[in-house]
């Protein structure tokens, strides 16, 4: 599978290569193998440990041989990098002297979240302190596929949404996320806090996200730290909300409006504290058929009737292009907070 994807690579820049100037080989391949090999919620719908850990390798793999066939067949000024979707890991305050079994839960959590792509790609290892089960094993790793798979990128795209929490607690009352591999730490559980931003602004979006801008700060600062030099793309960053055109004819989006005002106002803010951010990308330009959920959930700053198909520019499409042509971020407003 890893050498098909690098023909239809090769195949795709020879047809697109005039045209395009920058690509991305994988999309989220955490969801891929993750959610389709070990929890089944989404294509191919498999429940087994052993294919998602073969399946996370073969991606990589994929990806590393990609890289190659790009650059191949492509002009020299294209760029060619991947898109993570990664996820700052945050612990509760020590309070009943749980710091140490904190702090390991969250090295644990962040390595199997991010660190098991993020790590092979720009370090051409797997991480210290993955989960075993969550690795290949040994046996299906040869001599030059690690090297393959840190081939050097010319950017790394980061899809974000929100970051995960971890508290003490008992393992069997963890939430099994599914945008996560299960992690299971002894005497730590994933939870659910109260709204970082009530009541000033919106909690949690339609997908029942945590509405948490400082998370895309933090994560863009740790990027800039652990791959200096290597330009960051925000390839992904939007909400669902529950849209709906009104007797006006139009789509007042204000939660959406207000989710990219203070995402982009952090990114901002990490650009100016050091970031090597080179671009932002709004997730998404329409509603869209998302993944298991199909047509139930609206990304979009465009409004789509499904049934007629008729395009609809939402209030949030107004404040991004105006956004976008200032090339500035407004200031927020002095009701919500920083």
């Amino acid at each position: 599978v890893a050498l098909r994807f690098a023909d239809y690579a090769a195949v795709a820049a020879e047809a697109l290569g005039d045209r395009v100037a920058r690509w991305i080989t994988l999309n989220e391949p955490l969801v891929v193998a993750s959610n389709g090999y070990r929890t089944g919620v989404h294509a191919p719908g498999l429940r087994d440990m052993d294919a998602a850990a073969a399946a996370t390798h073969h991606l990589l793999l994929g990806h590393g041989l990609a890289v190659s066939a790009l650059r191949a067949a492509l002009p020299s000024a294209a760029e060619v990098g991947i898109t993570l979707n990664l996820t700052p890991v945050r612990v509760t305050a020590d309070a009943n002297g749980e710091g140490a079994a904190l702090e390991r839960a969250r090295q644990i959590t962040d390595a199997c979240l991010n660190g098991v792509f993020l790590e092979p790609v720009l370090s051409g290892r797997y991480p210290e302190h993955a989960l075993p089960a969550l690795l290949p094993p040994d046996g299906l790793i040869e001599d030059s596929d690690m090297a393959t798979i840190a081939a050097p990128l010319d950017f790394l795209g980061v899809n974000y949404y929100q970051p995960v929490h971890l508290r003490p607690g008992d393992p069997d009352n963890l939430r099994r996320d599914e945008e996560a591999p299960p992690v299971r730490v002894d005497g730590v559980v994933k939870y659910r806090p109260d709204g970082v931003y009530q009541p000033n602004s919106v909690a949690r979006t339609a997908m029942d996200w945590l509405v948490d801008p400082e998370g895309l700060y933090e994560l863009l600062l740790r990027l800039s730290k652990d791959a200096p030099g290597l330009p960051l793309y925000v390839t992904e960053n939007g909400c669902a909300a529950e849209d709906y055109v009104n007797p006006e004819g139009a789509v007042d989006d204000v939660e959406r409006v207000r989710f990219l005002h203070l995402h982009l106002a952090a990114a901002a803010r990490a650009i100016r504290d050091g970031a090597n951010l080179a671009g932002y990308y709004v997730w998404s330009l329409l509603d869209n058929f998302e993944w298991a959920w199909g047509y139930q959930k609206r990304f979009g700053i465009v409004f789509v009737d499904f049934g007629t198909q008729r395009r609809i520019p939402k209030a949030s499409s107004a404040f991004y292009a105006d956004v976008a042509r200032a090339n500035a971020v407004p200031p927020l407003p002095v009701s919500w907070p920083v």
